[in-house]
């Protein structure tokens, strides 16, 4: 059955430009290839046939060309080793390995992934940075990949302190700030609005005590409102078998406010300067994580990252590691 696909293939590539499925092929290694078995091996009279072979084939998402050896053209051939993995994929798994072979040159697909599920669907199942296609354009941003079902991506992330938030602006909230590629960062209310809205996503929250204790919560339909609602903060329902503390019931229906832009719900001051820090405040806060990082977790009164309950009510504490994640559904 195979060779009769190739057949037909064959008679469509020579009268058609090779855009097929329009995958993007990219040369990635040359005299090195793939320690594990390709799936399917066939010897061909060019190149480029190798190409169209791969492209028509669903499973195909890498391959390898070897040049067989001949004195004339007329008998020349093209090895090809087709692969269902890519090589981006087989790399970043310590048990696999690339072996020397003259000649050969390996091609793989170009992936272009909009979110850390995308990422998860293709094979990707390691915590780390990626890149991602946001409604803004491309950027790095965490993805956690090894719990919970993979594919979450991070919106805030803090463990060191080294990015600050409690001194910005309303309007680097807005649009982002910090060092998404593998550093502290708050991806952005605008990114946030637009994909919470776009599809159903869930929230899910891991925080870190000083204590090495760790706490996780999970909210379905979890949205970040219009820039004319001052992205408002809501979920559906919090779902269970999670962290048995309270986590923002508070926040659930508030604007988001800044030293700069006083949204919340208290009388005669600004939450933002009392507490500072961009956040979706009441009368203030109970639960709070983008205030000043204090390195050995003691805080003055409500500043620093809170997870009250969790705390024990403790106003002085702060946490280690916040981590705010979203997945669509």
């Amino acid at each position: 059955m195979f060779h009769y696909l190739i057949v037909i293939v064959m008679m469509y590539i020579s009268r058609h430009p090779v855009r097929c499925l329009g995958q993007i092929f990219n040369l990635v290694e040359t005299g090195n290839t793939f320690s594990n078995e390709s799936y399917y091996e066939v010897t061909l009279k060019s190149d480029r046939q190798c190409l169209g072979l791969c492209k028509y084939n669903r499973l195909c998402v890498a391959y390898e060309v070897t040049s067989t050896t001949s004195t004339t053209v007329a008998t020349q051939g093209f090895e090809c080793r087709f692969f269902d993995f890519t090589y981006h994929y087989y790399r970043q798994n310590a048990a696999f390995s690339l072996v020397k072979k003259i000649g050969a040159q390996l091609y793989s697909t170009v992936i272009e992934a909009k979110t850390c599920k995308d990422w998860y669907r293709y094979g990707y199942k390691k915590n780390g940075v990626y890149e991602v296609k946001l409604p803004n354009g491309k950027q790095n941003v965490y993805c956690f990949m090894e719990a919970e079902g993979g594919g979450w991506m991070a919106f805030q992330r803090r463990f060191n302190g080294s990015v600050p938030f409690h001194d910005k602006f309303f309007s680097k909230y807005e649009n982002g700030f910090g060092v998404s590629n593998g550093g502290e960062y708050w991806l952005g209310l605008k990114n946030l609005h637009l994909l919470t809205t776009s599809k159903s996503h869930d929230l899910f929250v891991i925080v870190e005590a000083f204590s090495g204790k760790t706490q996780v919560k999970r909210f379905a339909s979890f949205t970040i409102g219009t820039p004319a609602s001052k992205y408002v903060f809501n979920y559906e329902k919090v779902l269970p078998r999670y962290s048995e503390f309270d986590l923002f019931k508070r926040d659930k229906g508030q604007k988001f406010s800044s030293i700069d832009q006083d949204n919340d719900a208290m009388t005669g001051g600004n939450c933002a300067n009392q507490y500072p820090g961009g956040w979706w405040f009441s009368n203030c806060h109970h639960d709070f994580m983008n205030g000043q990082y204090f390195p050995t977790g003691v805080s003055g009164y409500g500043n620093g990252l809170h997870w009250y309950k969790f705390q024990d009510s403790q106003d002085y504490r702060s946490l280690k590691k916040t981590l705010l994640l979203i997945r669509e559904n």
